[in-house]
């Protein structure tokens, strides 16, 4: 009895970081911006305009590359 209920509380903290991360990468989707820094840019500029911050920026771009407009439908999954 004692293991179950252990293994509940691991599986709690898994959804609520899962749920965190849905969240961090659907706000990063958002607030993308092309002129945000990021692997495939050299931009000058110095102010970032993704919500997420750096993370983000980076986050949103690579999503962008490898999915395209299917990106948004990832923080779904």
């Amino acid at each position: 009895m004692v293991q179950q209920k252990d293994n509940s509380r691991f599986n709690e903290i898994i959804g609520v970081m899962l749920i965190a991360l849905g969240l961090l990468v659907a706000i990063s989707l958002i607030s993308y911006h092309s002129d945000d820094p990021s692997f495939n840019t050299a931009s000058q500029q110095t102010g970032i305009k993704n919500w997420a911050g750096v993370v983000g920026a980076y986050l949103s771009d690579g999503l962008f590359q490898l999915f395209g407009g299917g990106a948004y439908l990832f923080p779904f999954l």
